[in-house]
């Protein structure tokens, strides 16, 4: 898999920190598949600054490139499931303190 040229962005929080990152994604792109993002080595990574509490139960992503979809899961070994269907949706559920949350 070849991936595009890395593309620069940022943001000021509320509390006036810039957060800065790179984004890039997959040259033979599909519409199921994600794009990247790497974080500056000045800005810490949102998951050590965000509320704790949740955690990934479940990430299915669903769409009519299941194949392309299985090979990049593999690739990045992610804990998603790929599924074959007509229009491309994904489900993600959390689990948090309060109970299942899904979006």
């Amino acid at each position: 898999m070849t991936v595009t040229e890395a593309a620069p962005g940022s943001r000021t929080t509320p509390a006036g920190k810039t957060l800065s990152w790179q984004t890039f994604g997959l040259k033979d792109n599909f519409e199921e598949a994600p794009f990247f993002i790497v974080w500056s080595a000045q800005t810490a990574h949102p998951s050590t600054t965000s509320p704790p509490g949740c955690k990934l139960q479940q990430w299915r992503i669903a769409g009519p490139h299941q194949k392309d979809l299985e090979q990049l899961r593999r690739t990045l070994d992610l804990r998603s499931e790929a599924a074959d269907a007509k229009a491309t949706s994904m489900r993600l559920t959390l689990t948090c303190p309060k109970g299942q949350v899904v979006f």
